[in-house]
């Protein structure tokens, strides 16, 4: 038995009880490794995209959300084409 500072006391099986749940729950909320290359993203449909193909995308006047929803047929559509942007409009209330 262990006796802490309140004046609870816990045996071996409360410890041990206490250190897996611990442990279950670090591994349950624990960012997932994910397999692709630190420089690449999958969107929601599973496919790998580079932070450079991202930023092309974007430049063509695609947003963050069109992106992660994009078709594999879409992305291979606009995926070579080069696109720039010109120009930003911010309209402030």
């Amino acid at each position: 038995m262990i006796l802490l500072k309140f004046g609870k006391e816990f045996d071996n099986e409360e410890i041990f009880l206490n250190i897996t749940v611990i442990l279950f729950m670090v591994i349950l909320f624990s960012p997932r490794v994910n397999a692709l290359e630190s420089s690449e993203f999958a969107n929601e449909n599973g496919i790998a995209m580079t932070e450079e193909q991202v930023e092309n995308l974007r430049n063509l006047g695609f947003t963050d959300l069109e992106i992660k929803v994009m078709s594999i047929e879409e992305f291979n559509n606009n995926k070579d084409l080069k696109g720039e942007v010109v120009t930003n409009y911010n309209k402030i209330l």
